[in-house]
């Protein structure tokens, strides 16, 4: 037998299902097995059109997963179906009173009994699942109470018309038909996200009250049949449509869901990794700082005493290394702390011609090794921010510009933009220039353009990086125009503020002066040999009394004869921050200045963990972070002196 051509004019194509659209609802694509409870298939060679739209009506619209097959299920138990109950049961009185008082027969209220014993069995169900959808049942459990609960209701319902008929009065049986079948359309909105549901809920009472009016045989009770027919196939179509649109704004919901919880786990992926990566960077700085704040302390007391130029040239090339290193360390330190979120920025006004002569004070001379011409424009800009940021945001900038220019300038300068609403400052070099593909790398860590051999002079990868996150803290905008072989403009949008906001300020003056001496008693507290060597020689080459101890119970074996005593023994205790043992070195340092043994104690540490550090600022002590530079040392012990000379003479008054 030849097959019916489809609509292209083809013959059906092996193992597809052929295509039926009635009343504008596509009932029949594709492979006819769709359901996922069991579906019904068609074997064995074609199909005629008429079992297949039985097949793809029992079937459904849809293939539902068993995820999604879960969520359509627990959409039909809210919580609260008692309103839906009690309009049944509204509707059930009535259709029964109606007939006991027009018709007189006793088998409306026997029908009437009948139904609500459904309707507690109902209540019964439905207060159940609603209470252990969601955590207990099972999918299995949940269809299997959905389709009884239709197949229950529906099915009572189809005893009415073999129960009680008016056959004497076609009236009343036409009210009765249409009191019938709208209730069932009411009821097909509360299955029709479930088509299993749905399929035996539906057909059931139309089917009974069709078949009971046919059997009367009268050509109204006949019309009437055909009429509830075609009311049965027109709500088929509706449902159809019906399920078709709920279920696919259940699986919306349930994919953005998916969506939005692998979007949380990525972010809590990222932030895990971040967390880790800010940890080992705090690690590593204070593993490494302990040698080379070491290293660096003999390096300055060699300087002392060292009178043989080449001797004196190899240590400032040992100097020069050791500030490298520092460096390097402080880069460090900066992506981890700007990543923790620990660098709290400062809002004042920043005029931005003084930041711009420092920064040529610090690379005028860089630039002028390489042959470049460094040039910044003069400005009245006045911004919003944190000075001690914006020079660090403009300074990698430009070291950066000068490090990958060869030839030719690098122009610093800044123009108002936006009606006077920000400053656009803008380094610009005349150096290799940066790809396209490479320009949303730059700001990476570590990553360096045409740097493949990780030349140490063209720095760690790290300036651009510390960039970035620093404009992302102040609020500024960065953006980046370059070309191969052209150079590149790196521009900040920093928001404007008035000239006359900044308040008139005198930066204090540095000195390359020998620093003075000291003559004041030090108690060293450090678990490494080498810098309680180090800081032995550095103190005493200012002509300080020194003590070293490398642990607790060595420092209170040294402070015992001064107990009590008036002054204390040490002018100031230096303390490690971490030590061997309970007790780290701020606890030990603030219980001897409690106790009177010392007049004041700095705190140097190699940690870099934010939390070490906000306990450290919490705590008002003073605190350097290795390598620490001798002249700051210096000037922080001599701080420390003068106060507490000070404290010990109001003391005495």
């Amino acid at each position: 037998m030849q097959q019916p051509a489809d609509r292209d004019g083809d013959g059906p194509r092996p193992g597809h299902g052929q295509e039926l659209r009635l009343g504008g609802a596509d009932l029949l694509r594709g492979p006819l097995a769709r359901s996922p409870a069991q579906p019904l298939q068609v074997t064995g060679g074609p199909v005629s059109t008429l079992p297949a739209v039985f097949i793809r009506l029992w079937n459904g619209p849809q293939v539902l997963a068993p995820d999604i097959q879960r969520e359509v299920l627990r959409s039909l138990w809210p919580g609260k179906r008692h309103t839906s109950l009690l309009a049944a049961t509204i509707a059930i009185t009535l259709l029964a009173g109606s007939m006991w008082i027009l018709n007189g027969d006793s088998g409306a209220v026997i029908w009437a009994l009948i139904m609500y014993v459904v309707q507690f069995i109902r209540w019964r169900v439905i207060r159940a699942t609603a209470m252990d959808a969601t955590a207990r049942a099972s999918t299995g459990t949940l269809h299997g109470r959905a389709v009884g609960l239709a197949l229950l209701f529906s099915g009572t319902w189809a005893l009415a018309p073999w129960m009680f008929f008016p056959s004497s009065s076609m009236a009343v049986v036409a009210l009765m038909a249409f009191f019938v079948m709208g209730l069932i359309q009411v009821g097909v909105a509360a299955v029709a996200s479930y088509w299993p549901a749905l399929r035996v809920f539906l057909p059931l009472t139309p089917l009974s009250l069709a078949l009971r009016l046919f059997i009367e045989a009268s050509w109204i009770s006949v019309v009437l049949g055909a009429a509830v027919l075609i009311m049965l196939a027109c709500l088929i179509l509706f449902s159809w449509e019906q399920n078709s649109i709920v279920t696919q704004s259940i699986i919306n919901r349930v994919e953005n869901e998916k969506l939005a919880n692998e979007l949380r786990l990525r972010l809590a992926d990222i932030e895990r990794l971040s967390g880790e990566k800010t940890r080992l960077f705090a690690a590593a700085n204070h593993d490494l700082r302990q040698p080379l704040h070491a290293l660096s302390l003999f390096a300055t007391a060699l300087s002392g005493d060292l009178k043989d130029p080449a001797s004196l040239d190899r240590l400032r090339h040992m100097q020069r290394a050791i500030a490298a290193l520092e460096t390097s360390f402080n880069l460090m330190l900066d992506i981890s702390r700007l990543d923790s979120g620990k660098a709290e920025a400062v809002r004042e006004p920043v005029a931005l011609a003084p930041v711009f002569r420092a920064l040529n004070d610090r690379f005028a001379e860089p630039a002028r090794l390489k042959g470049l011409s460094l040039r910044f424009a003069p400005t009245q800009a006045c911004v919003t921010g944190d000075p001690v940021m914006i020079d660090r945001l403009l300074g990698n900038l430009i070291d950066n510009a000068i490090k990958y220019t060869t030839s030719g300038s690098v122009w610093v300068g800044a123009r108002l933009r936006e009606k006077g609403g920000a400053w656009l400052v803008e380094v610009r070099d005349s150096g290799i220039g940066i790809a396209p593909e490479m320009q949303s790398r730059v700001f990476e860590e570590f990553f360096q353009v045409d740097n493949a051999g990780r030349d140490r002079e063209r720095g760690l990868g790290l300036g651009l990086a510390i960039v970035r996150r620093l404009a992302d803290t102040l609020g500024f905008t960065l953006t980046l125009r370059s070309a191969i072989g052209r150079g590149s403009c790196f521009a900040v949008r920093m928001p404007a503020r008035l000239l006359a906001d900044v308040l008139a300020s005198s930066p204090a003056a540095r000195s390359d002066e020998a620093l003075p001496p000291l003559a004041a008693r030090i108690l060293v507290l450090d678990d490494e040999p080498a810098i309680r060597a180090g800081m032995e020689v550095l103190l005493r080459q200012w002509g300080c009394q020194t003590v070293t101890v490398a642990d607790e119970s060595a420092l209170e074996h040294v402070l015992a004869n001064g107990a009590g005593v008036a002054p204390p023994a040490f002018d100031v205790l230096i303390a490690d921050m971490r030590l061997p043992g309970a007790r780290d070195g701020l606890q030990i340092a603030q219980d001897a200045l409690a106790r009177r043994q010392v007049g004041a104690f700095l705190v140097l540490t190699g940690e870099t963990t934010p939390a070490t550090l906000a306990r450290i600022e919490a705590s008002g002590c003073p605190v350097l972070l290795k390598p620490v530079d001798p002249a700051q040392l210096h000037a922080a012990l001599g701080a420390l002196v003068t106060d507490a000379a000070t404290d010990v003479v109001r003391a005495g008054m």
